[in-house]
């Protein structure tokens, strides 16, 4: 964050999940080892949060690059980590699903059609155990380095 309390040019790498879904908390643990393992530059904000809504995209108007990591159930081999670019849609937004059941690209949607004009990449990890309890599974732990290199490549286009 800015002086200003502005994200003007920064890029928000936001991990999230719930740590106490085993591996649907895998933004959380990333963002945790990101700041462990990479060189984190003047122009780079790392968050943990365990929901995402549009007040909390909100904020991050100005951001020059918002990467997201979050589990992502793709049909991949658990601990898979992809990356999805998300574009505006062509057609203007007609209607809605539930509010309360908005799932992350409704939400990534919304925000691009309306205040965020940065490009946002999610850095999907498929999960293999989403079960209560902490902790990763193995495989999804093992993933790590890959959630990182995925990072690395996306602030090399910064």
């Amino acid at each position: 964050m800015n002086s200003d309390g502005t994200f003007d040019g920064k890029v928000v790498v936001l991990g999230i999940g719930n740590p106490y879904m085993r591996d649907d908390g895998v933004g959380i643990y990333a963002i945790r080892y990101l700041k462990e393992n990479i060189h984190l530059s003047e122009n780079m904000v790392l968050f943990e949060e365990t929901t995402i809504d549009l007040s909390l995209l909100a904020q991050f108007e100005g951001a020059s690059k918002i990467i997201i990591i979050d589990a992502l159930k793709a049909g991949n081999p658990p601990g898979t980590v992809s990356k999805y670019e998300i574009i505006s849609r062509k057609d203007p937004l007609v209607g809605l699903p539930n509010l309360h059941e908005l799932q992350l690209y409704d939400l990534l949607d919304v925000a691009k059609s309306e205040f965020l004009t940065c490009p946002v990449v999610v850095v999907g990890v498929e999960p293999k155990d989403v079960s209560l309890g902490e902790g990763l599974s193995d495989v999804v732990a093992r993933a790590m380095d890959g959630i990182a290199d995925q990072v690395r490549r996306e602030l090399k286009h910064e």
